[in-house]
């Protein structure tokens, strides 16, 4: 008995053996099963990551492409057939709604793409050309991806050219939606960019190079409002942020004495033919910065005439009497000529005529303000010599001028006295020379006396009086020497200082003229759905 009884224990242990074996086997396979899917399932959530990680990029290319058509359309389409067509030009002043910002048209913000209000339905529907099939697909690869875009005008400013004709600046917000269609549904992404066309000013700096500017004497830079009035006490800048800087697109040298640079020291690596590099003798002189920037662009001058045979003869006579030699405007674009008397029509001969006035005043006769109109003078040569100066003096009544006896009795008729004159734009094309004691008097402001040579010979700036003017010659070198000061700005191929007197920039230009750069992107952001 007790040997069976022993043979059924070891056979229930047995049994109880391969129980407990079977059950952590269960348990392992179990186990196993478990990793398996979560293995699984890890590689699915990791593929379905990077499909939508690349359905997302996609999108996101697609949205980019569309910021670069918008950009590319508002550089090829819009500025050369809206902002820059004059056509254009009147219309949107006339449309837009400019005393609030942003502007508006019809009561409601200026838009483009989907609903739009702006005034031209051609230009509104060329923006929609750009963001629809076909022109609004992007293929990469085996994906096709698509852009939507809308635009909201944020801004619209006016500025004059040289030729006294419009130029724009406007800042776009353009908002381009890219969609990309993928398995686990589309993938969206919204790039938003600032699209700007910036408005560069003329007469930016004091003293602006565009090859070299040469501080060889003591001339120094501050600034002031000529609108607030006039120079001196609180309306006078000096230090860091007084903005009467100096720039070269090349280089600058400096080597006089005691010069101050109220404001920084622009230079360029290189402007064309010019040699480059930077040369400032001391910091000490730039009461900014020293600062390497790109070179600013120098218009050609406008208008252009085709007709510049020279002068045989001084077309400022000098009179036995010495009475005062008076130059009447001449606006008329086409000669390009003025005429050197009071009551005459103007000559047709159409070439540019010759002063040099020596010990003559020569008086010129400018009408009364009206709009944003220019009176407009042409020389051959102006050569002001020994210690003539040349005034403006205002019109009696349209197309009249005063005529007085004297130099003396002129004084009654400056614009600098009556104020309320149109202002006048002197253009040389062979010669100007500005020297001696006599004056080159405007009305107080810089504004209102413009000279745009467009020589290559020397123009010299040597007088003792004040000059309230802006200078522009860039195929010249412009050599600034005596005592007086000049109020306004001087721009030049070459600006030569030797002189001890002041350059006082007028703050008020850097509204005055200029031109416009191409649209660029000043700021994106992205948005991720």
């Amino acid at each position: 008995m007790r040997a069976i009884w022993n043979r059924r224990r070891r056979r229930a242990e047995r049994g109880s053996e391969r129980g407990m074996a079977l059950v952590f086997t269960l348990l392992g396979l179990l186990l196993l099963s478990m990793l398996a899917a979560s293995l699984m399932f890890v590689t699915s959530a990791g593929s379905f990551a990077s499909t939508a990680f690349k359905s997302q990029m996609q999108a996101s290319f697609a949205a980019n492409t569309g910021v670069q058509a918008a950009l590319n359309w508002f550089r090829t389409y819009y500025a050369p057939n809206w902002l820059d067509n004059p056509t254009g030009i009147a219309t949107t002043a006339t449309a837009y709604l400019l005393t609030v910002q942003p502007p508006t048209y019809g009561g409601n913000a200026v838009t483009l793409g989907g609903s739009a209000n702006f005034p031209s339905s051609d230009v509104a529907s060329s923006f929609v050309a750009f963001s629809t099939s076909p022109n609004n697909q992007v293929t990469m690869g085996n994906t096709t991806g698509s852009y939507t875009m809308t635009a909201s005008l944020m801004a619209h400013d006016r500025y004059k050219k040289m030729d006294n004709t419009d130029v724009i600046s406007e800042r776009w917000m353009v908002s381009v939606t890219g969609t990309v269609a993928g398995p686990l549904g589309d993938s969206t992404v919204r790039e938003t960019a600032v699209i700007e066309r910036v408005f560069l000013p003329l007469f930016n700096d004091a003293i602006r190079g565009k090859c070299q500017v040469n501080l060889g004497g003591n001339i120094s830079t501050d600034s002031y409002f000529s609108a607030s009035g006039a120079y001196g006490g609180s309306n006078m800048f000096t230090g860091a942020d007084a903005q009467a800087s100096v720039g070269s697109n090349a280089l600058i040298q400096a080597s006089g004495g005691s010069a101050t640079i109220n404001g920084n020291a622009y230079w360029g690596s290189s402007s064309g033919s010019c040699t480059g590099g930077e040369l400032i003798k001391t910091d000490s002189i730039v009461a900014g910065k020293i600062i390497e920037a790109p070179g600013v662009p120098f218009p050609p001058i406008a208008p252009v005439f085709s007709d510049t045979t020279a002068a045989t003869t001084d077309d400022c006579p000098k009179p036995a009497s010495k009475a005062p030699v008076l130059v009447r405007r001449y606006n008329s674009i086409g000669l390009g000529t003025f005429n050197p008397d009071s009551t005459g029509s103007p000559p047709g001969s159409g070439h540019w005529r010759t002063c040099g006035v020596n010990s003559y005043n020569v008086y010129l006769c400018v009408p009364a303000a009206s709009g944003t109109t220019a009176a407009y003078f042409y020389f051959n040569v102006i050569d002001t010599g020994g210690s003539a100066g040349i005034y403006l003096i205002k019109e009696i009544s349209p197309g009249v001028c005063p005529a007085p006896a004297t130099d003396k009795d002129a004084e009654a008729f400056y614009c600098a006295t009556l104020g309320g004159c149109m202002p006048a734009r002197i253009y040389v094309n062979q010669q100007l020379t500005m020297n001696g004691n006599g004056g080159i008097i405007g009305a107080g402001d810089p504004r209102f006396l413009s000279f745009f040579y467009s020589g290559t010979a020397d123009s010299k700036y040597a007088g003792n009086p004040d000059l309230f003017a802006t200078i522009y010659a860039p195929f010249a070198k412009v050599v600034i020497s005596g005592t007086a000061g000049i109020y306004g700005s001087v721009t030049a191929l070459n600006v030569d200082d030797q002189g001890t007197g002041n350059v006082h920039y007028d703050l008020s230009l850097q509204n005055a003229w200029g031109s416009a750069s191409p649209f660029r992107i000043i700021n994106q952001t992205r948005n991720v759905f």
